[in-house]
């Protein structure tokens, strides 16, 4: 995978688009795979509701198997991060990573392509660095610097914010550079001028 999470936000926008396609159109097959798979990590029945893991399996063979200009490492990414995201009030934290490996492995087992986003376990730290991520992504959500052809504004109290202390560091900078200039701009001294007599 990528050595900086950081440079695969910019695509994560792409990769939330296809988990949209898929939140209501998974394979039925995979639910039952599911379940064996990571009901362990549960203490309630909340994670059948919300069809994470057939919704992940269904994002891993679209990617698997289109070729698009989304790369596969940003993919892989972006999958660690909605797992997190959306099993962080189900799951301890530190199972998170176990579910995540419980669903790789679900998919490599049935996929006869090849196995997918496996190699990011040589990263260190990489749990310790979702919540970075996922301030940097609703940055870039709010700033619209994505990949996406269609890029939406985000209209939340932390765009406006975010946009207001950018809007008031900019003015303040542009403050400074004119009070600059207007220093750097004095007449010269007219000192000993002399006249032809």
């Amino acid at each position: 995978m990528m050595e900086n999470i950081y440079s695969s936000i910019s695509s994560f926008s792409i990769c939330q688009d296809t988990i949209d396609v898929y939140k209501n159109n998974w394979d039925k097959k995979d639910e039952s795979r599911c379940e064996n798979a990571i009901n362990e990590y549960f203490t309630d029945h909340n994670h059948l509701s919300d069809n994470t893991c057939p919704i992940a399996l269904s994002y891993l063979y679209h990617i698997n198997r289109y070729q698009h200009n989304l790369p596969k490492e940003a993919a892989c990414y972006y999958l660690y991060y909605w797992i997190h995201e959306k099993l962080k009030s189900y799951v301890k934290p530190s199972e998170i990573k176990n579910v995540y490996d419980d669903i790789i492995k679900l998919y490599n087992r049935h996929d006869t392509i090849g196995n997918i986003c496996t190699t990011y376990k040589n990263s260190t730290g990489f749990e310790d660095k979702m919540d970075d991520v996922k301030y940097m992504y609703e940055i870039s959500m709010c700033l619209d610097i994505t990949e996406s052809k269609d890029k939406i504004k985000i209209e939340t109290e932390f765009c406006k914010t975010l946009l207001d202390k950018i809007s008031q560091y900019n003015q303040k900078n542009r403050n400074v550079e004119i009070e600059s200039i207007a220093q750097d701009i004095t007449q010269p001294c007219k000192n000993n001028i002399g006249s032809a007599i």
